[in-house]
């Protein structure tokens, strides 16, 4: 589950050129 979330953080990052913080907190908020 968490390397899931670590990929599709990493696939936010690059579809809008984000820092993994940014990607992680936009992952979290839609993560249900």
């Amino acid at each position: 589950m968490e390397l899931e979330k670590e990929v599709i953080c990493g696939k936010v990052q690059e579809k809008f050129h984000i820092s993994s913080q940014e990607a992680a907190q936009e992952v979290e908020k839609y993560w249900k």
